[in-house]
């Protein structure tokens, strides 16, 4: 799922196995958003396979920034696990 805001870079925000269970967070997501944000904060939010953000250069580099968050976040979690 990638979120990309007015006027700014996408962002992937989160990744799923199925399309199904895609569509279902898409949807969801879509619920929140529209109740939460003002309209000028609000984002357009879609679902990419991984084929597209993997030949896209600009949807490449959202999905390389997701994969830094990734490592740090398992990273978090190691040092959490360790208790340090």
């Amino acid at each position: 799922m990638v979120s990309w805001p007015e006027g700014g870079k996408p962002q992937v925000v989160m990744e799923f196995w199925t399309l199904e269970e895609a569509e279902v967070a898409l949807e969801l997501a879509m619920r929140v958003g529209v109740d939460s944000r003002p309209a000028a904060d609000r984002a357009s939010t879609g679902l990419y396979p991984a084929a597209v953000l993997t030949r896209d250069p600009f949807m490449k580099e959202a999905l390389l920034a997701w994969d830094d968050q990734l490592r740090e976040f398992d990273s978090i979690e190691r040092q959490i696990r360790r208790g340090g």
